[in-house]
């Protein structure tokens, strides 16, 4: 986690992570829950993380379920490709509507997101 920044531990962080809209479900579901690991871990953060709902549902019915875990949680962690995903872009306009503080997930650091980097996020992908 990048040192320069404070990030609290004693807060439930909600984790945006690629599913079914982007990329491969089976390898996006591993990649979030190492993801989460590595953050409950290495960092001792809470953090709720969507990709253990089953696949099957349909779009709507998902994101009422998202909606539910999201509401219970005090931050959100955005990972790579996030505005590539119709869920992910979602899960961000929440957090624009309510306020939540909003972080990057990227090479294993957390950094605060903020407009320009929400502005860089969506022009300068590396994995495109």
């Amino acid at each position: 986690m990048n040192n320069r920044q404070k990030v609290r531990t004693d807060i439930l962080y909600y984790l945006s992570h690629p599913y079914t809209s982007y990329g491969d479900a089976d390898l996006n579901r591993d990649n979030a829950i190492l993801i989460e690991c590595n953050l409950c871990n290495e960092n001792n953060l809470s953090v709720i993380n969507p990709v253990g709902l089953p696949l099957g549902f349909d779009n709507e019915f998902a994101m009422k379920k998202c909606r539910s875990l999201y509401d219970a949680c005090d931050a959100i962690i955005f990972c790579d490709n996030w505005n590539k995903s119709q869920g992910c872009m979602t899960e961000h306009k929440w957090t624009v509507e309510d306020g939540k503080p909003k972080y990057r997930y990227r090479n294993g650091e957390l950094i605060v997101m903020d407009d320009y980097q929400e502005y860089l996020d969506s022009v300068l992908d590396p994995r495109d």
